[in-house]
């Protein structure tokens, strides 16, 4: 017997709309709603079995919608790591950037491996690039994904950068 899962949504007074995934739940989501954005979380490609991967994976998601954004970070926490695939400042211009060509009422699918880390991260920088502070950033990602644990190197690089940009 199969069982429906339901997906939950972050609306966010018309401004937008989030839906938070991991890849396994990817297949089913697409096929329920219509996307203007989607943000993909992907451990970076190494070799040509995995770029044939990413290849693979954006093509599935081009049929939904032209919208892309893939960014390639692994869900690395702390400061203290130093491997060139943790998230960075270029992953949260990146993300901040996406942000900014959101339009109001638009739905935005934002996924990872797991839908646990980085793709709550992500979807709580870009509710904070649209004034919300993280405390209800972090209220409205966890009453959607119940599992969410946002990854706090990405939290901590975002708040740098928003720091730095307006002082």
């Amino acid at each position: 017997m199969h069982i429906r899962k339901r997906i939950r949504k972050i609306h966010i007074e018309k401004r937008m709309i989030i839906t938070i995934c991991g890849i396994s739940e990817l297949n089913n989501i697409l096929h329920e709603k219509d996307f203007e954005h989607i943000v993909c979380f992907l451990d970076p490609p190494h070799g040509s079995e995995a770029t044939t991967t990413t290849k693979q994976h954006h093509k599935l998601l081009r049929s939904f919608t032209k919208n892309i954004h893939t960014i390639f970070c692994k869900d690395i926490r702390g400061s203290k790591n130093t491997s060139p695939d943790a998230p960075s400042f270029g992953t949260i211009d990146k993300l901040v950037k996406i942000a900014n060509t959101i339009c109001e009422g638009d739905h935005v699918l934002i996924h990872c491996t797991q839908g646990i880390s980085r793709s709550t991260a992500g979807a709580m920088i870009l509710l904070m690039t649209k004034g919300h502070t993280q405390e209800e950033a972090y209220t409205m990602v966890r009453k959607t994904r119940s599992v969410a644990h946002p990854n706090d190197r990405m939290l901590r690089l975002y708040e740098t950068l928003s720091r730095s940009t307006v002082g």
